[in-house]
């Protein structure tokens, strides 16, 4: 479905240059780090490749449980908001990761790139598994096991309003979280989109 130009995304979507990427052969997969078995996700960056928030994300049930028009125009709206901060020397960048490129995991490289294949996403994901399991630092708890969905811990999210809560039961509301509260941070990271919360979420220590 196309976005008119004239709509209140089409216009959002105006002030970006917007890419599509068809392959991961020469991507930075340690920069641009994520889940990747998302059927969509979204980067917002600007020419340096800082990272302003992530738009994706998913849960058990379908893979468009978090996404939606509504949530799109926050974040987009989001990403022009950091953009102007970073222009005002308001955000300073992150250190960024050392590079890393899908042509230095041997297995992917061998048995993907030398034959002809595309470097789909979910490759990049079952490729790192397979190296770490041939070289034997395998964490299996860590690796192979995403965190279960936020809604398991009690946190339900109204998701066209991005990372307002609609509802928190059980530990998150014994904790103090309440309905209409806006998740800003998870473990000191700042998170903007349901795809940054996802994203942090799941490197928190399963301990």
């Amino acid at each position: 479905m196309q976005t008119p130009i004239d709509s209140a995304r089409g216009k959002l979507l105006a002030q970006y240059v917007c890419v599509r990427v068809t392959t991961n052969s020469g991507m930075d997969i340690a920069l641009f780090d994520r889940d990747w078995h998302n059927a969509l996700y979204y980067f917002a960056l600007n020419a340096d490749e800082q990272i302003y928030l992530r738009y994706g994300g998913r849960d058990e049930t379908a893979p468009e449980a978090y996404l939606n028009y509504e949530s799109l125009e926050l974040a987009l709206k989001l990403g022009l908001e950091q953009h102007a901060k970073v222009k005002a020397g308001a955000l300073p960048a992150k250190s960024r990761p050392k590079p890393m490129y899908p042509n230095e995991m041997p297995l992917l490289k061998q048995e993907v790139m030398d034959a002809g294949r595309c470097v789909e996403c979910h490759l990049v994901g079952d490729y790192q598994l397979l190296e770490k399991e041939r070289w034997g630092v395998l964490d299996k708890l860590t690796d192979l096991y995403a965190y279960p969905d936020i809604k398991r811990i009690g946190i339900e999210l109204d998701i066209p309003k991005g990372l307002q809560v609609k509802a928190a039961t059980g530990a998150v509301a014994e904790a103090g979280m309440q309905a209409e509260d806006l998740i800003d941070t998870i473990n000191g990271e700042p998170v903007l989109t349901f795809g940054d919360l996802q994203y942090e979420y799941n490197k928190v220590p399963r301990t």
